[in-house]
């Protein structure tokens, strides 16, 4: 019984959920133009025109707004990183592993940069 007891102990030390482990959020880069209109992520403001920030690796949201242009927001898309692997090939030997896909730490952006281009409001003239 003891033996199976440290077996089970082990297999959650060693396979057990990964993704818990890993930060939840990746470095972005986030250009705009008009050059300064201000940026958000997931509602914190980072910046104007240029910004590296941390966005969620899912779920993440970029809003970029400047007076006189309709406000862009970006859901970037994401995909399930190496270590989601690892944490589905534990599962494979011992179920708990699998809690792992559940965390943000599984999975990461699509992309680390962003160029984001605002549109003129149709009652404002354009700015050059």
């Amino acid at each position: 019984m003891k033996k199976i007891t440290l077996l089970i102990l082990c297999s959650l030390f060693f396979n057990g959920a990964c993704s818990f482990l890993m930060p939840t959020r990746s470095t972005v880069t986030i250009d705009t133009a008009p050059p300064d209109a201000f940026i958000k992520v997931d509602g914190d403001y980072v910046g104007r025109g240029h910004a590296q920030a941390k966005i969620k690796n899912r779920g993440g949201k970029i809003e970029v707004n400047a007076k006189g242009y309709e406000t862009t927001v970006v859901s970037p898309s994401y995909h399930l990183a190496p270590i989601g692997f690892v944490d589905i090939a534990g599962t494979l030997l011992f179920f708990l592993p699998i809690a792992g896909l559940f965390s943000d730490g599984a999975y990461a952006p699509d992309q680390k940069g962003f160029q984001i281009e605002l549109e003129p409001k149709a009652d404002a003239p354009a700015q050059d």
